[in-house]
């Protein structure tokens, strides 16, 4: 007998409640399928996610709980077309129209030294901002300090940020729905991409020995997430 050409695919979820407005949500999500190891592509993605839940969640045990709902997923099936972030997008849709505040993407968070940021340019100011607040894993001030002095930007100019495309989970949130979205990434010259290679031995010694890109990523991300969960007015900066 032939095998069915299906397969169950799997999103995780974690949710704190917020305290003053439950029905807004800030999400940040990573998809957990590779092609091979995904040492880069996408455990560097997962673990930023991981490690943000569980910081936020360690203020929560203590009574610090968000005023809005924040939700941190893994998202399956990215590298087959986007399908696990797209199914839950068009699942609940209502809600996301409704109430979703941000997504912010974590793909590829971490295989070399090198900061740089994109998405909505609503979300832009506020990336720069909490980029001032992380230190720089390198030791040279801010993770912003590091980025501008890597960009060569005169004083007036801030550093290049990208357009999103359509490459990542972030696609269904903001093509199809307009919900602002933001990531970041610490990258490098790699050459392993979608291969055998991206694996841990790879990372440990070239992509980033230490992980402190990693930790730094997660520091951005919980920022990010406690900085839209609780301002009194969402920080979208549309003169940009």
């Amino acid at each position: 007998t032939a095998t069915a050409p299906f397969k169950t695919i799997w999103d995780t979820f974690g949710m704190i409640r917020g305290s003053e407005f439950p029905d807004e949500m800030v999400i940040i999500g990573g998809h957990r399928d590779a092609w091979g190891p995904g040492a880069a592509d996408n455990v560097s993605g997962t673990v930023s996610v991981l490690e943000a839940a569980r910081a936020v969640a360690e203020l929560a045990k203590r009574g610090v709980r968000p005023k809005r709902t924040i939700v941190f997923a893994t998202w399956d099936a990215e590298e087959w077309g986007l399908v696990g972030s797209t199914e839950y997008v068009e699942d609940d849709t209502l809600r996301l129209l409704r109430g979703a505040v941000a997504y912010l993407n974590q793909d590829v968070a971490a295989q070399g030294p090198s900061f740089g940021g994109g998405g909505s340019p609503s979300l832009r100011a506020t990336l720069r901002a909490l980029a001032r607040t992380v230190d720089d894993p390198g030791g040279k001030g801010s993770v912003y300090d590091a980025w501008r002095r890597a960009a060569g930007v005169p004083d007036s100019i801030e550093p290049p940020m990208g357009d999103p495309g359509g490459g990542s989970d972030f696609a269904g949130f903001y093509n199809h729905l307009g919900v602002p979205i933001s990531e970041w990434s610490f990258g490098g010259p790699g050459g392993v991409y979608h291969s055998a290679y991206d694996d841990y031995k790879w990372m440990s010694t070239f992509g980033d020995p230490g992980f402190a890109r990693h930790a730094a990523a997660a520091r951005v991300g919980t920022a990010m997430l406690l900085r839209l969960a609780n301002a009194d007015v969402v920080p979208y900066d549309y003169v940009e």
